[in-house]
């Protein structure tokens, strides 16, 4: 009997090892999901971060004197990208800047033939307006980064993209609607000229959309 508890024991003890040894390899794999679950959430905080500023190239160097413009060096998991980015501040605007927007010869270099009104009627639609014109875009350039780089400069009502009148595809430009007069200014004065998908593109006031104004008005129904 003493031999038979022996091996009884022996048998109880082996189990209790095998157990302590799933348990184990258990725990290991838990940790190891675990590491895993926050290099992926530090990984997208990364991206998340990087995402926030607009990889963009803008019209200054990085040793350009404008206050507005900051240069970064910003390196991913090994994967280094240097670019600029706009921001924009809420100040009060000098007198030189605020003769520059109420000139209506230098408001905007776009100008629409089919505007139904008199020049003053035009003039003052320029300098109220809180629409602006974009041109000179990439006919790949999705509203999705149109929105991300001009939401730097404030809250976006909305984006008309241009359309091919015969293709309904994008054309190399669109309208974006701000909620205030002050966004539209700083959209002009700091994106314009700004490089998007290889191509600066030029950034206007305009006197408001229309319906029908977002189809392309060249002879093949492009820009």
């Amino acid at each position: 009997m003493r031999v038979v508890d022996g091996e009884f024991c022996l048998g109880i003890r082996k189990v209790d090892e095998k157990e302590e040894e799933r348990v184990a390899l258990a725990s290991e794999a838990i940790l190891e999901e675990a590491a895993f679950v926050e290099r992926r959430n530090d990984r997208a905080q990364e991206v998340a971060i990087a995402m926030m500023v607009v990889p963009v190239c803008c019209p200054f160097n990085s040793n350009s004197q404008n206050p507005s413009i900051k240069h970064f060096d910003h390196q991913v998991r090994g994967i280094s990208t240097q670019f600029q980015f706009l921001q924009f501040e809420k100040k009060k605007k000098n007198t030189t800047m605020a003769s520059l927007f109420k000139d209506p010869n230098k408001l905007s270099a776009y100008r629409d033939r089919k505007f139904p009104g008199s020049q003053d009627e035009f003039e003052h639609a320029l300098q109220t307006s809180m629409t602006v014109y974009v041109g000179n875009m990439s006919f790949y350039t999705t509203e999705e980064q149109v929105y991300e780089l001009f939401t730097r400069a404030g809250e976006i009502k909305k984006i008309i993209m241009g359309l091919d009148k015969n293709t309904k595809t994008p054309c190399g430009f669109c309208f974006i609607l701000y909620y205030s007069r002050d966004d539209a200014e700083d959209s002009v004065k700091y994106i314009s000229g700004t490089i998007l998908d290889d191509r600066p593109i030029r950034v206007d006031f305009d006197w408001g959309f229309q319906e029908g104004r977002q189809w392309g008005r060249g002879r093949s129904g492009g820009q």
